[in-house]
């Protein structure tokens, strides 16, 4: 037969496997690019062939990659299975996917049923101001019992003497905020209000401690809820130079001094932050005291929701009726869901 430009050597020659300058070979194959016709080109198809099928023993060949990967694939294998922490993290990431994305797809089945329901559960919290500490607080303290809310922070003063003095007048800045709140918002006029305002007393003569006022006001339900945080004792040489530095004639001499203890005990510690004081006087941080009561607060707030009227039946508890068979005996109502406050829906942050 005559050779054809394709067709191989009847002997392939040794200069035919042979790269050309500047050419590398990899895993037994001859890459032969300066030689495109003739037989360097079916030389080398034939040297491919070869290399790629083998014998397994051959160090070049396929199943050489074949070996080594398996092996590398059992190593990584037995280092996972011989790292617990490995296992455990990935075992928590695996949870956390679950859960969530079984949360968000029961929000969607829900709001599907019945799209009021996207904004029915969210309570909505109007709180009396803008600070982080008190806002964390009430969020965090909140979550517990109210699971879905959104709060709404407002800079309303309380009326009161810089540093409150006595239980009346730390109450009294409390609701005093939440009176200007109902008075200059009226977008917050349904949203349940929340108010924080810390005080001192003499609890014991001559023995002073800060507190802090946590109060409720549902004004739909007629709902009113005022708690106290732990007791924190205070030096008395920071209450006498709080004492003497309120000027004669101060126009709200009555609820307190016109300078704040806080700002007294923060000026010994640099760094510290001035609404903070807690953190020296006890080692626990303004924000966890606040939300151990807002807390308190929280779940006597839900108490008196059970105890009211129940609410008109919704779409998620008519499917429910209509996919279990029926009881034997009468059902209770249940009272736990938060009855929605009236008025359009609400969503975002009001920063003022």
């Amino acid at each position: 037969p005559s050779q054809g430009a394709f067709s191989p050597a009847p002997g392939p020659s040794q200069s035919a496997f042979n790269p050309a300058p500047g050419h590398a070979t990899a895993s037994g194959m001859s890459v032969s690019l300066g030689h495109v016709g003739g037989s360097a080109y079916g030389a080398g198809m034939q040297q491919s062939y070869q290399s790629d099928t083998g014998h397994p023993d051959d160090g070049n060949g396929l199943w050489n990659w074949v070996q080594q990967a398996t092996s590398t694939v059992v190593e990584s294998a037995h280092k996972i299975v011989n790292n617990p922490e490995v296992i455990m993290e990935g075992a928590q990431k695996l949870g956390r996917n679950i859960v969530d994305k079984t949360k968000s797809s029961m929000d969607t089945v829900l709001t599907t049923l019945d799209p009021q329901l996207a904004d029915q559960d969210v309570l909505h919290i109007a709180v009396t101001s803008s600070k982080p500490i008190k806002v964390n607080a009430i969020s965090m303290g909140f979550s517990p019992s109210f699971p879905r809310h959104q709060l709404h922070p407002f800079v309303c003063p309380s009326g009161v003497a810089p540093q409150p003095l006595g239980y009346q007048a730390g109450q009294q800045g409390a609701l005093q905020r939440i009176h200007y709140l109902r008075s200059m918002h009226s977008q917050a006029a349904h949203f349940v209000a929340v108010s924080v305002e810390n005080f001192i007393a003499e609890l014991t003569p001559g023995c002073f401690y800060d507190l802090a006022c946590v109060s409720l006001q549902d004004s739909v339900r007629n709902i009113d809820i005022s708690v106290f945080s732990q007791a924190v004792p205070i030096p008395s040489m920071y209450v006498e130079q709080a004492r003497h530095g309120t000027p004669p004639g101060f126009a709200l001499a009555d609820s307190g001094f016109a300078v704040k203890c806080s700002s007294l005990v923060t000026r010994d510690f640099p760094g510290v932050d001035s609404s903070d004081m807690h953190s020296v006087l006890c080692g626990v941080s303004r924000q966890q005291i606040l939300q151990s009561a807002s807390a308190i607060l929280a779940g006597l707030y839900r108490q008196r929701l059970q105890q009211a009227a129940p609410s008109p039946p919704s779409a998620l508890s008519t499917v429910q009726h209509m996919s279990s068979p029926p009881p034997s005996h009468p059902v209770q109502p249940n009272h736990s869901s938060v009855a929605p406050p009236p008025g359009p829906p609400t969503s975002g942050f009001y920063s003022h």
